[in-house]
């Protein structure tokens, strides 16, 4: 048997206000945690609204790129990282650092 983390509620994938706001204007395409949150194809609501995940996969801090950012919902990887920063003040984002990332879209 693999040793692959069990998939966790969807609902707690995007928890902050601005994140949801930008998967709903679809200026949000993906999202990054420490956790596994689902697996392509299954379905979560935002809002009242359906999504779905395309994709999950892992990633290392030091290989999210702009386009990476992009798909965050921000212009570019430093705006991404104020990001973090903001939202995770006492995190250290070092590079070995290990995401899981969700990506998805509006159904």
């Amino acid at each position: 048997m693999e040793n692959v983390p069990q998939p966790r509620s969807l609902e707690r994938l995007i928890t902050d206000p601005m994140d949801t706001k930008k998967a709903l204007d679809g200026s949000k395409r993906a999202q990054r945690r420490s956790k596994r949150y689902g697996d392509p194809g299954d379905r979560f609501t935002l809002a009242g609204y359906p999504f779905e995940l395309t994709a999950v996969y892992t990633q290392q801090f030091r290989d999210i790129s702009d386009e990476d950012a992009q798909k965050e919902g921000y212009e570019t990887l430093s705006a991404y990282h104020r990001h973090l920063s903001e939202m995770h003040s006492n995190a250290h984002f070092g590079p070995d650092l290990t995401f899981w990332v969700h990506e998805f879209r509006a159904l």
